[in-house]
């Protein structure tokens, strides 16, 4: 019996080639550039949501949470210290509105668990206004008061302070 030769596999012989890998199917992954996590930090600094920013990068959000984590945890904190150096910066410039704006910065209690909004301006007082009264509520007070410049409104008026009635 003569036995066809058959290569042997062994330790002198190369692995057998691989099969071609299948392409990979659906979308590519995502992987964010230098310009995109710069853009994402200043627009999460400047307050805007998570799922405004994710829509405009066309990513859904678990991968937005996956690839953006620094950014999204550290955003506010950077830009506020960049923004507070700036103006401790102009402050000891010599620019006085910068100067009044590092003294209220400043101004914080010791212990804060939230972060320090800028002092709004005071709204002027403004008179209390009455309240908007309807058609017939109108109605009622115009016949309550009568207009006392017609000779009608002061007879009228006359009769409410003597107590008979008008009909």
């Amino acid at each position: 019996m003569t036995e066809t030769a058959k290569p042997k596999r062994g330790p002198g012989r190369p692995p057998a080639p691989k099969p071609q890998s299948k392409p990979m199917r659906g979308r590519p992954r995502f992987v964010p550039v230098a310009e995109q996590r710069e853009m994402v930090s200043r627009l999460i600094a400047v307050g805007e949501t998570q799922q405004d920013i994710q829509k405009l990068l066309g990513i859904s959000h678990p991968v937005f949470l996956s690839r953006f984590r620094t950014e999204i945890e550290d955003a506010r904190l950077r830009y506020r210290a960049s923004f507070l150096a700036v103006v401790f910066e102009k402050a000891l410039d010599g620019n006085a509105s910068m100067l009044k704006l590092a003294l209220d910065l400043t101004a914080l209690p010791d212990s804060t668990d939230k972060p320090y909004e800028l002092p709004k301006a005071q709204p002027e007082a403004e008179e209390p206004k009455a309240p908007k009264l309807g058609k017939k509520e109108q109605q009622a007070l115009a016949a309550a008061n009568p207009d006392t410049s017609t000779p009608m409104g002061r007879l009228m008026a006359e009769r409410a302070k003597r107590g008979a009635r008008v009909q």
